[in-house]
């Protein structure tokens, strides 16, 4: 049950050239970490495509939604200033 464990992980301390071997060797010959910094270079890089799209429709969507907006405050202002007249 815990082979697949330690081969996943002796695997990711692999460099390419042995992870794609025809003779797979149950010990690494050095580590390295360099799978790990690829994969959250990757990981990072899209973070950061999502935030941005999720930014982008975030802002088209506010400047879509901003004139109802400013007639809604303006009706709103317009209408607390009436009824602060009339007490």
């Amino acid at each position: 049950m815990g082979f697949p464990v330690y081969w996943m992980v002796s695997t990711s301390l692999k460099k390419q050239e042995e992870v794609i071997s025809v003779n797979p060797k149950f010990l690494p010959s050095s580590l390295t970490l360099d799978n790990y910094r690829d994969a959250f270079a990757r990981v990072k890089s899209a973070f950061a495509g999502f935030n941005r799209a999720v930014m982008r429709v975030s802002l088209a969507d506010l400047k879509l939604k901003a004139p109802a907006l400013q007639i809604g405050v303006k009706s709103f202002i317009c209408s607390r200033h009436f009824v602060s007249l009339s007490d």
